[in-house]
């Protein structure tokens, strides 16, 4: 049986069947979840619910990001919101007005997720549910379930592995790029106070010439000369904030690193194998260190990633994997299509933290063995994803997550880009591990000169002592003999925008002490650090 993502059109003909633009449960628009079994599109939150009803209650998958078979799609398009509601009131008459009433009181906040989750078992293991789906498999002349019952298999066959593949993730255009670079080149000039002093001076200049030659000059040229004057006052100035501009996005549609086939190999092999899942928002390694706690779908430690600019997410498949081996739950983000942030006004980092996390939780129910819990978050990033971590903490976050992890991190994040609060400052008890190579030139050319590291030591926790226990709040600074800036993922070499220095020892070795030291790091076994 082939199976292949919904296309565009298969999207908007399940979306425009009666209902389909609503969560069936709940109402939220534009739901981008469903379940086969009842021919119904949810909304993230009821899709999670349907999950922990088990496979054999509620089949359910994603419409963008599954792939779905011929069979599967004609089946959703047999179903239907409208048709379940009808069903459904047909067979409780008396039921309606109260089901509106619940979840009018679940958007009010006045509901607890465990009362949720008892309603929805309820309605869907009743007989009108048994009976609805019953007839839906019966026309489709299919089990909803055989598709995911070898999906689940530990056994990984050749034809799996061939039927799991990575799309083709396209650059943005040179337009779409400078749309996103342009805002970026103005605030580099305006938040810089030589670049502001500079403007200023010509814009002073520009205004008081044209005010003098408005005021004292001939007639004949005052009528032309003014408002040239005012032109090229503004216009110079605009043409020099747009050539900055060019330049970034050329760079950032020539310089795009992508990650080694090996890193995509692997990536293909742990998705087949139900180790890994490549969702929209990210890519999500699954703990297995052959502990009752995996088996559990339970992990002490949990990392949210954020790859380096211009790097394929998929590069950092390797040391993911290897931290996930050890225990850590992986969320690796997607940044496509630009592969980095250009300012946090644009991008909203509390809410895109959250939502990886919400959805690596949940889809790692997907097998029916419930949501897989996180005893603790840490927050990371290699270069300038490292800044966006230190962002996400030091502005919002401090409360949630405890932990940072700074890979090839070498300064302390740009006003111009991602305004942070001081670390040191905003909490007392977050701990920072922060993993440089010492071949790393990227880090030792960081924007902010020859005192960048200073700044940013200044603005992290204090040094570790030799007595650091997790809580404390101090920073951990560790150095990779032999590292570069480009081994902390499968990508390179690096040449934008400076050139990296060569390893001098291999990119296994640097990663596995990478991943080594790290996994320590989240997993509180600080005496290892300093041994």
């Amino acid at each position: 049986m082939t199976t292949a993502p919904l296309t565009p059109s298969q999207q908007r003909q399940l979306l425009s069947l009666p209902g389909n633009s609503l969560c069936a449960e709940c109402a939220t628009s534009n739901p981008s979840w469903s379940s086969l079994t009842y021919g119904i599109t949810l909304c993230l939150e009821c899709a999670g619910l349907h999950r922990g009803l088990g496979v054999h209650i509620s089949f359910v998958r994603s419409l963008t990001m599954d792939d779905w078979s011929d069979e599967q799609f004609q089946q959703m398009m047999r179903g239907g919101n409208e048709r379940w509601s009808q069903a459904w009131k047909e067979g409780n008459a008396t039921s309606e007005f109260r089901e509106r009433q619940f979840w009018k009181a679940v958007k009010e906040g006045t509901i607890e997720r465990n009362d949720m989750v008892t309603h929805v078992r309820a309605k869907y293991e009743s007989d009108v549910a048994r009976r609805y789906r019953d007839m839906l498999s019966l026309k489709a002349g299919t089990n909803t379930t055989s598709d995911r019952d070898d999906t689940n298999s530990s056994k990984v066959s050749p034809q799996s592995l061939t039927a799991v593949s990575l799309p083709v993730e396209h650059p943005p255009t040179i337009r779409q790029a400078y749309q996103e670079t342009w805002p970026f080149a103005l605030a580099l000039v305006t938040t810089n106070s030589k670049n502001l002093t500079s403007l200023l001076m010509w814009v002073v200049c520009g205004f008081g010439l044209a005010s003098w030659v408005n005021m004292h000059g001939p007639l004949s040229y005052a009528k032309w000369l003014f408002p040239g004057i005012i032109g090229a006052t503004a216009f110079v100035p605009y043409i020099f904030i747009s050539k900055m501009a060019s330049g970034f996005a050329e760079g950032w549609i020539n310089h795009r690193q992508e990650a080694f086939k090996s890193a995509r190999n692997l990536l293909v092999e742990l998705i087949s194998k139900n180790r890994a899942k490549r969702l929209k928002t990210c890519d999500v390694y699954y703990p297995n260190d052959g502990s009752k706690a995996t088996v559990e779908k339970k992990a002490k430690a949990g990392l949210v990633f954020y790859p380096g600019a211009l790097v394929d997410r998929t590069a950092y498949a390797p040391i993911a994997s290897k931290m996930a081996d050890a225990g850590v739950f992986v969320v690796v983000a997607n940044m496509e299509p630009y592969r980095l942030v250009v300012n946090l006004k644009s991008y909203n980092l509390k809410e895109k933290v959250m939502r990886m996390i919400s959805d690596a939780l949940l889809l790692g129910a997907e097998d029916g063995g419930g949501l897989w819990q996180v005893d603790e978050w840490a927050i990371g990033g290699h270069s300038m994803g490292g800044h966006l971590a230190i962002a996400a903490c030091a502005n919002e976050m401090s409360s949630t997550l405890k932990k940072v992890v700074l890979w090839g991190v070498g300064a302390y994040p740009l006003p111009s880009m991602y305004p942070s609060k001081v670390l040191r400052d905003s909490t007392s008890d977050v701990d920072v591990l922060l993993i440089n190579g010492s071949n790393d030139t990227i880090v030792k050319n960081s924007f902010g000169g020859e005192n960048a590291m200073e700044g940013l030591e200044a603005k992290l926790p204090p040094r570790a002592g030799s007595d650091a226990t997790s809580g404390k709040g101090c920073t951990f600074y560790i150095t990779i003999e032999g590292g570069n800036h480009s081994g902390c993922a499968h990508y390179g070499p690096q040449t934008y925008p400076r050139r990296d220095a060569d390893r001098t020892i291999t990119l296994e070795e640097q990663q596995n002490q990478m991943a080594k030291l790290t996994t320590d790091f989240l997993l509180g076994n600080y005496s290892k650090l300093q041994s």
